[in-house]
């Protein structure tokens, strides 16, 4: 008996390598015995076709089987090889009936990464331990990183205050907090009426607690402006954990220094803040906390921002599950000294699923729902469910990787890794790939498109497993890189990540600071004249005018209200041609008050105040 082989049976690797294995198996078998017609990824017809008990039988079998025949030989080799041909075979038929450009690249890379397996195996090597950096130093990089941080908290501020000095933040979604933070203000309840066009908790649409960490200082200063610069230094506050982070992995201060300035100039990190205020803005400083408190071996600690993370949002569990399961994936593949790494992996995993079960279920019955209808395009047999998102992705990988290969997607895949070097794909130690599961779920699998777009809020917790990513894996690089090359490719990579930034965010950030400069007295008039509208008045407006109004307890947005609503406000606020213009919104705004001002009129309307051709204010008589 081939005791090394018997041995080897009985690691963890091999036990995952041959679920892996079988799962493939499974997958091929029912993908090919379906029918030409259902072989298409396009819809769902061909996840609904496939028989789970089938699959199951089929992947029950060959583990059964891979099991038994390496009881006495070793099999590692053969196994590699065999997940090789298997992938191939399955991305290749399915390449056949799909031949989308797009989803073959993706496929012949995922093909060549098999290969790579298939040839050089997994890198078993242990993480090199942290070495103790010197840190003579250190006071100097600290400033350093400090004045990089509070010259980003001062660009990302300018941001988000031109933003709402020139009138750009619209009622979806800056109206909505805008309102919420002034009725948390003063009553502590987060009620907007803006949101489901009527009275409302916005717990009940996302249950973000995580928003009373801000009423302290919104109560300070209470102006719409004061959130997007609590959201700006939220961002900047990134680099504290992220250094501490750095220092764990035996990061030279200098390296710190780099690598808090690749977070700083990171593009999918930057890009939220072109949306005004959301909650998620908490996930990338709360996440880095908790990968520190785990690499410290916290678990108290590790806990706590665990629960400050699931505090921000309900789809905020992905990001908490899915580090515990590398961590415990890492542990199993490591056993040498990961006990409590496993055992941390395992709490925030019990932690994340109990919190998304009682936080969605409060929604479905207390609240308006958990928003699944985004994920439409992976839900099959009439399900609403996100288990059968799950699901489908088990029933067919290709169907995920086809989801994720559409054209606007492929713009977010480039502004996830383009900038990063593709260093967070560049590793044997295969496990790290589960720190990709935020961005495919997150961002790519839904067909809902400002989830991947880099102009929203969806990318703020990806940023941070990707920058995980490029600390892990550019530390396994560094003994290849000689003298001043580290330092170049730190160089380098932050060089990257502003030239992405200029071509694309820079020039938001630019629009907005231009309008501000060029109308800030037009759009101090229209403010105003705004507040002078009472409080206590049932107001219906113009999207983008109703930040400046968020005060008034009954508001609402005429794009989103009835006009049965529209008719029975107390004013409305008509954003007229000169300003709408301004937002290439001037014909449609033109076709729908020729529809709406002859009713408002012919209703007892009139005209109180206006400004030009870009304000009028109608009150009804």
């Amino acid at each position: 008996m081939n005791l090394s082989g018997c041995k080897a049976a009985r690691t963890a690797g091999d036990w995952i390598r041959r679920l892996i294995l079988s799962w493939l198996a499974a997958v091929f078998v029912t993908y090919t015995l379906l029918p030409t017609s259902e072989k298409s990824l396009k819809g769902v017809s061909g996840v609904a076709a496939v028989s789970p008990l089938l699959m199951l039988c089929v992947g029950a079998a060959v583990f059964a089987a891979l099991v038994v025949f390496g009881l006495n030989r070793d099999t590692v080799r053969a196994e590699r090889w065999a997940l090789f041909g298997l992938g191939s075979a399955v991305f290749a038929v399915s390449g056949v009936m799909n031949p989308r450009p797009a989803y073959l690249a993706a496929a012949a890379l995922l093909i060549a990464v098999l290969f790579l397996y298939a040839r050089k195996g997994w890198n078993a090597k242990p993480d090199a331990p942290a070495e103790a950096a010197p840190d003579a130093d250190a006071g100097h990089w600290k400033l350093y990183t400090a004045i990089a941080a509070v010259v980003s908290f001062l660009v990302l501020s300018l941001w988000g205050v031109a933003r709402v000095r020139s009138l750009s933040s619209p009622t979806y979604d800056f109206g909505i907090f805008s309102q919420m933070f002034e009725s948390m203000r003063r009553t502590g309840e987060p009620v907007t009426t803006l949101e489901r066009d009527g009275l409302l908790s916005h717990f009940a649409v996302h249950v973000s607690p995580i928003y009373y960490l801000l009423l302290p200082f919104y109560m300070i200063w209470p102006h719409p402006e004061t959130l997007n610069v609590l959201q700006a230094a939220l961002m900047t506050l990134s680099v504290i954990p992220l250094w501490l982070l750095a220092a764990r992995f035996g990061y030279a201060p200098k390296y710190r220094f780099l690598l808090c300035v690749v977070l700083l100039a990171y593009p999918m990190f930057l890009g939220g803040n072109n949306y005004d205020l959301h909650e998620n803005a908490f996930l990338t400083v709360l996440l880095l906390w908790l990968f520190y408190a785990a690499k410290r071996g916290s678990l108290p600690l590790t806990l706590l921002f665990a629960l400050l993370t699931l505090a921000v949002k309900e789809d905020a569990a992905v990001y908490v599950a899915v580090f515990g399961l590398f961590l415990c994936v890492h542990a199993l593949l490591h056993p040498e000294n990961h006990r409590k790494t496993l055992w941390i992996g395992l709490c925030l995993i019990a932690a994340a699923v109990a919190y998304f079960l009682v936080v969605t279920n409060l929604l479905r019955t207390r609240g308006d729902g958990v928003m699944n209808n985004r994920y439409e395009n992976m839900m099959f047999n009439g399900s609403n469910s996100l288990v059968s998102v799950v699901l489908c992705v088990l029933i067919s990988p290709m169907k995920a990787l086809y989801e994720c290969t559409d054209a606007d997607k492929l713009r977010c895949v480039y502004h996830a890794f383009l900038p990063l070097l593709l260093i967070p794909l560049l590793t044997r130690k295969y496990e790290r790939y589960l720190l990709l599961i935020p961005l495919i779920l997150i961002n790519l699998l839904s067909d809902y498109p400002c989830q991947h777009s880099l102009y929203f809020q969806y990318n703020f917790g990806t940023a941070a497993f990707l920058i995980l990513l490029y600390l892990l894996n550019w530390k396994d690089l560094l003994p290849r890189l000689r003298g001043r090359f580290r330092t170049l490719s730190l160089i380098l990579t932050i060089l990257v990540c502003l030239l992405s930034f200029s071509m694309t965010l820079g020039r938001k950030l630019v629009k907005y600071t231009s309008r501000w400069a060029k109308y800030d007295s037009e759009c101090c008039v229209i403010r105003e004249k705004l507040s002078q509208l009472p409080e206590d008045a049932v107001i219906t407006s113009n999207e983008f005018l109703t930040v400046p109004i968020a005060g008034c307890r009954a508001l609402y947005d005429y794009e989103f209200t009835t006009e049965e609503q529209l008719l029975h406000s107390e004013y409305v606020v008509v954003a007229m041609d000169g300003f709408c213009s301004w937002y290439g919104q001037a014909d449609t705004q033109r076709e729908f008050w020729k529809q709406i001002v002859p009713k408002l009129e012919a209703n007892g309307f009139v005209v109180v105040d206006e400004y030009g051709d870009w304000l009028r204010i109608y009150r009804k008589s």
